[in-house]
């Protein structure tokens, strides 16, 4: 064989080489990427389960106290305080969160259906006021939270 054709076989080797750890460096570069902005995007869960169980005191299809059109959020209405409205609140079907809901001073405790007793990842507190008739108190609403 010829000094050329030599030349020629060791040249088309190199680029081989080369485009195939050229290729595997840009790919790795683009995973790293893709890796380093899921990471930026990431929301804790405290802060979802936050944003979700907000809608327990403030919204009128939850427990928050409603007079005709006007919705008071943060005083809970204890007669809507049941099973049934919070599972129309928070149908748990596909939900990344369980919750465990107690007033303290009321004593009285709702889960959602898949929420397992004594197995919560952190609790959620918040001051409420409890519209019994035509009294208002205030309690403590603890909110359970457990990660699907």
């Amino acid at each position: 064989m010829n000094q050329k054709a030599q030349f020629e076989i060791r040249k088309t080797i190199y680029w081989t080489i080369t485009t195939t750890v050229i290729t595997i460096m840009i790919f790795a570069f683009a995973m790293q990427l893709v890796k380093f902005q899921k990471d930026l995007t990431k929301i804790p869960p405290q802060l979802q389960a936050e944003y979700t169980s907000l809608r327990f005191i403030n919204s009128p299809d939850c427990f928050a106290y409603n007079e005709g059109e006007r919705t008071y959020p943060g005083i809970v209405d204890i007669k809507k305080f049941k099973t049934d409205i919070l599972n129309k609140c928070y149908p748990v079907k596909d939900r990344n969160f369980n919750f465990g809901l107690k007033l303290k001073k009321e004593r009285k405790e709702l889960r959602t259906t898949h929420y397992y007793v004594n197995n919560r990842d952190f609790t959620l507190t918040k001051n409420v006021l409890i519209k019994k008739g035509e009294k208002t108190t205030p309690d403590l609403l603890e909110i359970a939270v457990q990660i699907s």
